[in-house]
């Protein structure tokens, strides 16, 4: 049963990371996150397709921004990837930290 949930969890963390790169990064309607646990890391892969002019930076800020207002998330290591849709190994990779905020 734990499996299931954090799977619909994970579906729900991609649903609303996909949805904050459309707020935060003019082109990122083409863009597709997934996310996976491995290890007990977090491990978020967002693609794209090729020829898409891709502001890595402000991919990855925009993902820890949501991460860190996401209380289930913190206190936590998350990797994330940027690939092109079709290729096997990712262009741009990037490790958070996540700490809980004081407060």
């Amino acid at each position: 049963m734990k499996v299931a949930v954090q799977q619909e969890d994970l579906q729900l963390l991609a649903k609303t990371l996909q949805e904050q790169l459309l707020v935060e990064v003019p082109s990122a309607g083409v863009f597709q996150v997934k996310c996976a646990v491995n290890k007990d890391e977090l491990m978020i892969l967002t693609q794209h397709p090729s020829g898409v002019i891709v502001d890595t930076q402000g991919i990855f800020a925009a993902i820890e921004d949501v991460l860190q207002s996401l209380a289930p998330y913190k206190e936590q290591r998350v990797q994330c990837f940027l690939r092109v849709f079709g290729e096997q190994l990712p262009y741009a990779k990037c490790f958070l930290a996540l700490k809980q905020r004081a407060g």
